[in-house]
């Protein structure tokens, strides 16, 4: 049911879903079996999805990940242990990330973590700004050119970073980086 939902954006933006296809496909290898997939999935696999074939994924992963640059500040010394952070991103022109929260629930939404038994509060995202989508029917609240992540962190100063950058016609893989 789900693939008739996706089959026509599959067939004309196969880029965009590249990962839900090696998903499909792992899932019909194994005739949909979570236990046949394991027992299937050995090493000679593994080592071909390393492979100079599969390079490409790797190649948007790299990519996806230089379309926004990320700058974290200290904002003084806090209180009681939480330190006020603001993490700024400059998103590469003609490209957008999914607001936080995400319009609809199969999108990525751009989100700060703390690593590690460390604790995020009172974290604050912008709103989005209004994109029409041909994926849905209302337009998708996305963030474009600099967006500012407010918030304060009790025990660390890395933070990790999700995001998922799209342009018009696509959306490279999703990255989480570490912003120090």
């Amino acid at each position: 049911m789900a693939l008739c939902a996706f089959g026509s954006v599959i067939e004309s933006h196969p880029d965009a879903v590249r990962m839900l296809v090696v998903a499909l496909r792992r899932y019909h290898e194994t005739a949909g079996a979570p236990e046949a997939a394991e027992a299937e999935y050995d090493e000679e696999r593994a080592a071909h999805e390393r492979s100079a074939e599969a390079a490409g994924v790797s190649k948007l992963e790299h990519e996806a990940e230089k379309m926004v640059a990320a700058r974290l500040t200290w904002e003084g010394e806090g209180t009681d242990g939480w330190r006020p952070f603001r993490l700024v991103l400059q998103i590469a022109p003609g490209w957008h990330l999914q607001a936080n929260p995400a319009t609809e629930e199969y999108l990525v939404a751009t989100e700060v973590k703390a690593e590690g038994g460390c604790r995020l509060r009172n974290v604050r995202y912008p709103e989005g700004e209004p994109l029409p989508s041909r994926l849905s029917q209302q337009p998708i609240a996305v963030y474009t050119g600099e967006v500012e992540i407010t918030g304060e962190v009790s025990g660390t100063e890395r933070l990790c970073l999700t995001y998922q950058p799209c342009d018009e016609t696509r959306c490279l893989p999703p990255v989480t980086r570490r912003v120090t």
